[in-house]
């Protein structure tokens, strides 16, 4: 860990498939005693999330993979598979109904059901289905085990809607399972199951999703390209009605009696379009954001009942659609009106409609980045731009806190921008602040990589493990 200016912290990871370089910028002074609202940000080899602020419960779209991502015909894989109750370590009652399991009851052994899937190594997938845990302890769900129990990739279900990705390690014929430790008491139920291939990471991965392990789908091809020449980070594009990501309905992401916030890049031309939504249609939404450049500019709507904003200004519409790559920040709190910001800066907007006292939630909202309803009219027009670093939150963040982010991160759109650890290990073995030079020093097996704010400014590739550092003055001591 490493102390950087006043109220911020940098802390790196030595375990490479959780690890990377956390930084912690606490809230300004603005927000006094309310630490909840910090601001962190996740940089490994692959990613730089960005400024994430509070209780975000999605971080995405921040790889520098430039590969494309695809699903395989938005099939679900399980679709017309069978539960078995496992020979070897059966549930006393197994209940099922095509994908839905009503009843599985295990008190004195092991327990699995099971369905067979093929998975190919390296490819992600996404899963989603909803647990009902009626009694006892929560099983255990393996996605990759080769055996009646365990020895697969592990995820812990939570009571409601579960979603997440990951990657494959594992060929050929193996199984999904819901399983129980020996003598646990556990009386559960499924429903909703899919299994995808697509989504664009892993839980720590890219999107990196936080909180609620809510993943997001790739529905068609997504197209990755580098958000300036030479850059690391790349930006999403390719939108249509059938090529888009997705996340179905999470009780995580309902903002109820409080607000939201959500941030992100885009470069449009002034084409209209949808950057994202979340809800059924138009009119049936908690959170939609639309661009065009003759009518608003940057249009938010953020509930039933035709609550709205838009760019009052022509010249800011002009410059939100001019080609070239913008920060905006929208939020809302219930019973109050909507809120634009553009590169850092609060602007003028217009405001329509009355503001509602709850923001809506209904079980059939799901989440789209890069399209809108369903159709190619005017509500489900996609986005004719790029995307990048898209985050939703439950917490809004001070003017003070939406400049910083924008000031930072402006430098990671830049040509020849690098926002990643140098090599391809994510374990940090060292770290060192220069409190004269303002730079962050960050050692890993593949050398030092060296930070301002959110930027790598200097990389020397040694392929001398880093085990300390010490940086003053711009000496720096490595060994």
């Amino acid at each position: 860990m490493a102390a950087l200016e006043k109220n911020n912290i940098a802390i790196g990871h030595r375990q490479d498939h959780f690890g990377g370089l956390n930084l912690i910028a606490e809230e300004p002074s603005t927000q006094t005693a309310q630490t909840s609202n910090s601001a962190m940000a996740y940089i490994d080899a692959t990613k730089n999330t960005g400024w994430f602020v509070g209780n975000t419960k999605i971080v995405a779209l921040s790889s520098t993979d430039a590969t494309n991502i695809s699903s395989s015909g938005n099939t679900n894989i399980l679709a017309g598979k069978t539960w078995t109750n496992n020979g070897s370590f059966p549930y006393e009652t197994l209940t099922t109904s095509g994908l839905d399991i009503t009843s599985a009851i295990n008190t004195t052994a092991y327990g699995a059901a099971n369905l067979t899937w093929v998975s190919t190594p390296g490819k992600t997938y996404t899963v989603y289905f909803n647990m009902t845990l009626n009694s006892g302890n929560m099983p255990r769900c393996f996605m990759q085990t080769s055996s009646s129990f365990g020895n697969g990739l592990e995820y812990t279900p939570s009571n409601g809607a579960n979603s997440f990705t990951f990657t494959a390690t594992r060929s050929g014929s193996i199984y999904f399972s819901f399983s129980t430790n020996n003598g646990d008491a556990s009386n559960y139920a499924v429903s909703g199951l899919e299994l995808y291939e697509g989504g664009d990471g892993n839980h720590y991965g890219n999107p990196l999703v936080l909180q609620d392990h809510i993943g997001l789908s790739t529905m068609g091809t997504v197209t990755k390209t580098a958000v300036a020449t030479g850059a690391d980070l790349v930006g999403y594009s390719g939108f249509s009605a059938s090529n888009y990501l997705e996340q179905p309905y999470v009780a995580g992401l309902n903002a109820a009696t409080g607000g939201y916030s959500i941030t992100f890049w885009a470069k449009n031309d002034g084409t209209a379009g949808h950057v994202a939504c979340r809800g059924t249609a138009d009119a049936d939404e908690s959170m939609r954001i639309y661009y065009d450049t003759s009518n608003y500019g940057i249009y938010f709507d953020y509930g039933v009942g035709a609550p709205y904003c838009y760019l009052t200004n022509s010249t800011d519409r002009a410059v939100a659609n001019n080609g070239y790559w913008h920060q905006v920040v929208v939020h809302v709190s219930a019973g109050g009106p909507g809120h634009i910001y553009l590169d850092g800066k609060r602007m003028p907007v217009t405001v329509a409609g009355n503001a509602v006292s709850t923001i809506p939630n209904d079980t059939d909202y799901k989440l789209r980045i890069g399209a809108g309803y369903g159709s190619l009219g005017s509500a489900g027009a996609p986005f004719a731009g790029s995307i990048a670093l898209f985050r939703y939150s439950l917490t809004i963040p001070t003017d003070e806190q939406i400049a910083r982010i924008y000031n930072d991160e402006k430098y990671l759109f830049q040509e020849n921008a690098k926002s990643v650890i140098v090599g391809s290990s994510n374990t940090v073995s060292a770290l060192s602040y220069d409190e004269d030079t303002k730079l962050l020093h960050v050692g890993s097996s593949w050398g030092r990589s060296v930070f301002r704010g959110l930027s790598r400014v200097e990389a020397h590739l040694d392929h001398v493990p880093q085990v300390a550092i010490s940086a003053t003055g711009g000496i720096v001591a490595e060994e």
